[in-house]
């Protein structure tokens, strides 16, 4: 179109308007096909400025495996005033406590599915004594393996009732009230019930994995000898908690975990 003369011609993009050819490009505003055209066309307005791009939201930070240290050691200095890590010697008096109620109220509420699981597996227990040689399995019955499966829920169900509910509400057991010891949350001020149940849920795994779990639950319960700075076995790891000695007064150490929570 180099050799079409200046003028005002339909817009080839437009055809409802017309716009100026200067002999190499279309310049200035369109008109419409129907107006007539003012001798020179009109500039078009100057382009607007290209808005600075929004600023992008960081992504959350990953999180943090299982078994890191989530704070800094001002943060975990800050969470640890008038806080005293419980001595390991002096929770497990607490856990050998706890054991011995726990077994208490199994006898009472689980005697009578023992028992008869006794009487269901002293054939084969006789039979094993007789002749060394046998496998006790052939002589173990399916209603022994039921009575095994119900005595092993029933005193699953008398631990939960006997650990988390307690502990929710004053951060002990019998055995850490006895012991002096309270369970306490690391960045929130007060214990919820998800931390204690996924507390009490891996104490729970190796016991339910018997007797492959034992080194597990040996595993678990050595942790704090070594860990620093909250002193916390792999079950106090999984929620977030700690065991400190008891304190007479809570409120400082609520409002220092309150201002972590806001800072972080």
């Amino acid at each position: 179109m180099t050799n079409i003369d200046p003028g005002w011609y339909r817009d080839p993009a437009a055809p409802d308007t017309q716009r100026y050819w200067d002999g190499e490009e279309w310049v200035g505003k369109p008109v419409g096909i129907d107006q007539t055209p003012p001798e020179s066309p009109e500039p078009l307005p100057p382009p607007e400025p290209t808005p600075a791009p929004e600023p992008q939201t960081p992504l959350p930070p990953p999180p943090t495996p299982f078994g890191a240290r989530p704070f800094s050691p001002e943060q975990a200095q800050k969470l640890l005033a008038g806080r005293v890590p419980a001595n390991p010697g002096l929770r497990l008096v607490a856990r050998l406590i706890d054991a011995a109620i726990l077994i208490a109220l199994n006898l009472v509420v689980n005697g009578w599915f023992l028992y008869q699981y006794v009487q269901e597996i002293a054939p084969a227990v006789r039979g094993v004594m007789a002749d060394p040689t046998a496998d006790p399995m052939t002589f173990i019955t399916d209603r022994a393996g039921r009575l095994q499966w119900v005595i092993v829920i029933i005193a699953a169900l008398i631990w939960f009732a006997y650990e988390v509910p307690g502990t929710v509400n004053t951060g002990q057991t019998l055995g850490k009230r006895i012991m002096g010891l309270q369970v306490v949350s690391i960045p929130m001020p007060k214990l919820r019930y998800s931390m204690v149940i996924s507390r009490w849920s891996l104490m729970l795994l190796p016991v339910v994995c018997f007797p492959f779990g034992v080194i597990v639950s040996i595993v678990d319960s050595l942790w704090c000898l070594y860990d620093k700075p909250f002193r916390q076995c792999l079950h106090d790891k999984s929620a977030m908690t700690m065991v400190i000695a008891k304190q007479t007064s809570t409120e400082d150490v609520k409002g220092d975990a309150n201002d972590l929570t806001d800072s972080r």
